[in-house]
């Protein structure tokens, strides 16, 4: 298909192309056109003995994972079976098949180390960056932004996983984000089931905050790399956000040889971090952290590769306790039916058959959807409850702690290799080259736009003086003529931008202002349409002031980047960010207390 494309270079945007996922997509009579010719389209597999056995168990064997990522380190995108022969061999089809499905399980499961996304929350970004201004202003249905992140980024899986997917980047509950991308409106699950209480994708609603554009700044967006799907331009390869977000949001996922486990951390950690970076300071050394979690997150190796997180219990009585707040990820019906109902009845853990005589006799519980309240009665009484303390079990006998690893933070980097971190210190320093690179390049676009701005308005404003000073004639005067009038003295030329759609918000993209797109114009008449398509009033007075005011505007704004550093650009938007998140916090805060 890619050799076909490049074969017919522009001719290829004349067909209409269309993804076929299964005999689904058929029609009747496309099936019958397959299955009258067998002989062309039936592939017969050739087993030719042990070797195949040992490379199907390299493929699938648990104790195999070791030698699938060898297997998959060697991965070349350009290597297909040869679908024209009758026979295929097992080897074949293993190597030159089934590990491109390999590869796309560990893209669709591991996250990239440089934006911290997987493709389906790559796509549902974009998709939203997309639709412009109307989705940070305006609510949208999470069934409705599906079926539209499905048809503007190429998305051929369920539409159902892709509304989960969004569902999941605007929870807010503790031990989910840190940083929620999209904005939940309506019940988007709670820490009592851990998010699968969620209401149905046609009841609820999302929008983009403000803070998600603070940390995926629209300045970056002509610097990306976007994918193609099928002649479509979609998401990119990777977003390269103000913050490593992969350390902020954390990330799960497994794949096939693959998994990843990245806790979450503190985005003032991160940025102070950053900055320490940018001083050429030593970083200090971050620790996991869960917005909104009031137990304690404590080192449980000297190499702070594991940590141990300890819900809260204080004492209520001589025989009762208060449990306020449960491990990370450990959530409340859970920890009910797993860990409370065992000790209630005497049953043992959940999934022990032995039986054992009843630790507590009384449980209450007073929770809300974002607190936890367990009130306990010990079965012994006083005695019981301060034999526990004494020997400082109660933690443990209540089993109030979690693990959680740094060991398996494997990623994506930015030139798709998958790259396994030893400290979250490491992504942050490999995070920090690329994005200060990108700065640079911001830096650079920004200057050769604001310098094509600013040239375009000197023009305007000397062409307007000219006429009204009778220096350059207009009126009654050849097209022909007043161009090579212009030419001659030295009005630089800019090609009109294309008529454009209007956004989803309802307004009109910039533009040209007369594009007789009709007309086949020669380029040199179409670059000087932004001078000769001025309306008449452009002639008077308080126009003039305008446009000088304008073009003094813009002249002080390439000024002030040409002196500001990629790293004072960076400062900015860190500061910027913070602002912005400290206000999010607010509005999180001021939701959870009921405030409108």
């Amino acid at each position: 298909y890619n050799d076909w494309r490049a074969n017919l270079g522009s001719g290829a945007n004349s067909y209409q192309i269309k993804y076929y996922k299964g005999l689904g997509t058929s029609t009747s009579t496309e099936a019958k056109e397959y299955f009258s010719d067998l002989a062309q389209h039936e592939l017969s597999f050739d087993w030719t003995g042990d070797n195949d056995a040992a490379l199907i168990e390299r493929a699938f064997a648990k104790s195999m994972a070791d030698a699938r990522k060898e297997w998959l380190r060697g991965y070349d995108p350009d290597v297909f079976v040869n679908h024209s022969t009758d026979m295929l061999s097992y080897s074949d089809f293993i190597d030159k098949e089934l590990i491109h499905f390999s590869n796309a399980d560990n893209v669709r499961s591991i996250p990239s180390m440089v934006d911290g996304l997987k493709p389906g929350q790559r796509k549902i970004l974009f998709s939203c960056f997309k639709r412009g201004k109307s989705i940070i202003k305006n609510e949208i249905k999470v069934a409705q932004l599906a079926g539209y992140v499905s048809e503007h980024s190429a998305y051929h899986h369920g539409e159902a996983s892709l509304a989960g997917t969004i569902v999941g980047m605007a929870q807010t509950f503790v031990g989910s984000n840190n940083i929620a991308l999209l904005h939940p409106a309506g019940q988007f699950g709670t820490r009592l089931l851990g998010g699968k209480d969620a209401a149905s994708p046609r009841y609820i609603f999302t929008k983009l905050p403000q803070l998600t554009r603070l940390l995926f700044h629209p300045d970056d967006d002509a610097l990306l790399s976007y994918l193609e799907d099928d002649g479509q331009s979609i998401e990119p390869k990777y977003y390269v956000p103000v913050l490593p977000l992969v350390l902020i949001n954390g990330a799960e996922g497994i794949g096939t040889g693959w998994s990843s486990s990245v806790p979450n951390y503190n985005p003032r950690d991160v940025v102070d971090n950053l900055r320490r970076l940018m001083r050429d300071e030593p970083i200090e050394q971050m620790s996991p952290w869960y917005r909104g979690f009031t137990g304690v997150i404590a080192p449980a190796d000297v190499k702070n590769t594991t940590f141990t997180t300890y819900g809260t219990v204080s004492k209520l009585d001589d025989s009762s306790v208060l449990v306020s707040e449960l491990p990370i990820r450990k959530w409340t019906q859970d920890y009910k039916d797993g860990v409370l109902e065992p000790m209630l009845t005497g049953g043992g853990d959940k999934d022990s058959k032995s039986t054992a005589a009843p630790i507590i006799n009384d449980v209450r519980e007073h929770h809300t959807d974002t607190t936890v309240s367990f009130s306990l009665t010990f079965s012994g009484g006083e005695k019981a409850l301060t034999e526990m303390e004494t020997k400082g079990t109660l933690h443990k006998q209540l089993k109030l702690s979690s693990s959680i690893s740094t060991t398996n933070m494997t990623l994506f980097d930015e030139h798709g290799r998958i790259i396994r971190h030893e400290t979250p210190e490491a992504i942050l320093n490999n995070f920090y080259s690329i994005r200060l690179d990108f700065y640079e390049k911001r830096k650079l676009n920004l200057s050769d736009t604001l310098t094509s701005q600013w040239s375009k308005l000197d023009n305007r404003v000397r062409f307007v003086l000219a006429v009204i000073d009778g220096k350059l004639k207009i009126s009654n005067v050849k097209k022909d003529v007043l161009i090579a009038t212009l030419q001659k003295e030295g009005y630089a030329t800019f090609e009109p931008a294309a008529k454009k759609k209007k956004t989803e918000d309802g307004e009109d993209e910039e533009g040209d202002e007369e594009g007789d797109g009709a007309d086949t114009k020669a380029a040199s008449s179409r670059g000087y349409d932004y001078l000769l398509g001025m309306p008449l009033w452009s002639l008077t007075l308080e126009k003039v002031t305008q446009l000088k005011n304008e073009l003094a505007v813009k002249e002080a704004e390439l000024q002030k980047l040409l002196a500001t550093s990629p790293k004072q650009l960076w400062e900015t938007d860190l500061d910027a960010f913070i602002v912005g998140y400290e206000a999010w916090e607010a509005e999180l805060a001021a939701a959870a207390a009921g405030v409108p």
